[in-house]
Formats: C-alpha cells, structure tokens, sequence
C-alpha cells in the first residue's frame, strides 16, 4: 500500500516561527513546511469486539447478513475515540470480498457517514475510491450500495472539494468503466446544493475535465457530462453571461455555433466584476472564437475580451488562464 503522509504539526509551527521572522528581515524563507511519514494504523485487536465485527465482513453470506453486520461495526464506533476509526477503516476498504461482503463494506461506510459526520470525514475519504469501484460491479445489489455509499460520502466531502477532486478526475477518465465515471459525474452535480461557493472557486479545474466527456461515445456517460456541467454553471454568479449559458453547453458540443454565440456575446453589456469563476466558463469558448476562420468572429471575439478584462478587478484571478488566452490571442 502506498504510504499516508500527515503533517508533522511540530516542523509546521517552526516554519511559521521562521517566516514570520523571515517576514521581518531577521531570517532566509524557509522551505515549504515538511510532511512526515508514518506507518498506517494497525488495525484493531482480532479478538477485540470490533475486530471479531470486522472479520464478518469476508465471511458475511447475503444481504440481511451485510446489514446486521454493518450495523455492528457502526454500533461499536458511534461514541468512540477517532483513532479507533482510523484503524478500522483500512480494514472495512479493503478490496478483495465477495459481493455480500462488498454490500456490508457499503453500507458501513453509509451508516459512517450519516452517523458521525464532519469528525470522520478526514478517514472516511480514504472510502471515496472503492466505492466508485464498485459502481461498476455485475452485482446489482453492489451498484445500488456503491451510489448510496459514494453520495453519503460526498454529503460529507463538499465543503473540501478541493482535495476530493484529483479522486474524482481519476475516475472521470476514458479507461474507467462508464458506471464509474457515470457516478462520478453526479457527484460534482451533489456539490450544487452542499457547497455551491466551493464548487464556483474550483470551475478552473472542474469546466476542463468536463469537457471531453460531454462528447463521451457511452450515452449514459455523456447525458451524466451534460447534467454535471449544467449544474456547475448555476454557480457562476455573472449575470452578464447567465442569459448565454444553456448556449454555452450546446456549443462545446456542436462547435459551429460558436460564431452565432460570438455575435450574441458582443452585444452584451458587460457591468459586473469578472472572477475566476466566470473566466472559466468564457476562456474555453473565446478560445474557441479566436480559431474560427472568419475574421469577422475572431474580430468579435477580441472586443468581447476587452470589455471583460476591464472589469477584472483582480489580476491574480485572471492569471491561470493567461497561457491559454494570449496564445491564441496573438495567433489570431
């Protein structure tokens, strides 16, 4: 297994100490703030209540027996010291069990995560993988659980969506099977109505990764592409482009309608802030508009880009997208 790094709270206070000194002039800036390796949690006592509870999850035979035995290990947790979920849940993770004991595994991280809440959450991500795994199992019952599992986790992750999503564009990818990536899909829809201001600061990252799979060849991945990316645009906050936004979708599907929209852009009048949220959504398509042939489009294009840069009042949150706008700028 690969090794957890934690950060060793002693070396972060230090180099605190330090900068703030360094801030001062008295002290170099120091090096990034260490991250100290440890050993996993050893998991608990065999002939421990909760060791004999987490045994049953290999063994367990059928669905009424997952549910007895997902109820025990979640009745042995609730009240107990963390630490004692930290070493559980290498144990309930693990990969290897027949479809009945998938089904236990999912309905403990379930019951986890509905009944512990935010004190969990640093463990219970450790989950999120498996059960976008096993989205993808040829058992029924097995998908059902994995929906239920992931989304509960998801309920749990949102408010840190930004360390949940290098899992979640790890099995948005082509080589994962489409039921994952279906699933995985609809979590970041979840992130509208649990963490919208969240999910708005992540569009940089989230609108790319998207993007191909709104032309994905598996139509169940695809529709899943299309909701996700709806949803995420309710959370731009632009008045200015809100009224362009169902055009902006059509177009990253069916790119010679990216003139038309041009020319619907350029007769708006751009009066609120431009953030990063809103560039996100506008970069891809001025793109877009810049590569088109007509000069016309591309002429469009350029007026529409100087009205918005005028209206970002904060030059940090237009900079990540830079790279990819003047390029293509001064190309065109």
């Amino acid at each position: 297994p690969q090794p957890r790094y934690y950060p060793d709270f002693s070396v972060l206070t230090s180099t605190c100490s330090c900068t703030m000194a360094a801030a001062e002039g008295s002290l170099p800036v120091p090096p990034a703030a260490a991250l100290k390796e440890i050993a996993p949690p050893a998991p608990p006592a065999v002939d421990s209540p909760l060791g004999a509870a987490l045994a049953k999850l290999d063994t367990v035979a059928d669905g009424e027996a997952a549910k007895a035995v997902s109820t025990e290990i979640c009745d042995l947790l609730k009240g107990q010291s963390l630490d004692l979920v930290h070493q559980a849940i290498p144990v309930i993770t693990k990969t290897k069990r027949p479809p009945a004991g998938q089904e236990a595994t999912l309905l403990t991280i379930t019951a986890l995560a509905e009944s512990m809440g935010q004190s969990a959450e640093p463990y219970l991500v450790a989950a999120l993988p498996l059960c976008l795994e096993l989205a993808a199992s040829k058992a029924p019952e097995v998908r059902e659980k994995a929906e239920g599992a992931s989304h509960a986790l998801m309920a749990l992750l949102c408010p840190a969506l930004s360390f949940v999503l290098p899992t979640i564009f790890a099995n948005m990818q082509k080589e994962k099977p489409w039921q994952t990536r279906q699933l995985t899909l609809s979590l970041i829809s979840q992130c509208v109505h649990t963490a919208p201001q969240q999910l708005a600061a992540c569009l940089p990252e989230i609108i790319p990764e998207l993007t191909p799979c709104m032309t994905d060849t598996k139509k169940e991945v695809k529709k899943a592409a299309k909701a996700a990316m709806n949803d995420s645009l309710k959370v731009v906050g632009n008045s200015d482009i809100e009224p362009v936004l169902e055009d902006l979708v059509t177009c990253i599907v069916k790119p010679n309608q990216v003139p038309e929209l041009m020319h619907k852009l350029g007769a708006v009048v751009f009066v609120q802030t431009v953030d990063s949220p809103a560039l996100a959504v506008m970069v891809p398509l001025l793109v877009r508009g810049l590569r088109e042939k007509a000069t016309a489009t591309k002429r469009q294009t350029a007026v529409i880009i100087d009205n918005m840069s005028k209206l970002v009042e904060n030059p940090i949150e237009a900079a990540p997208f830079l790279p990819l706008l003047l390029p293509a700028l001064e190309k065109a």
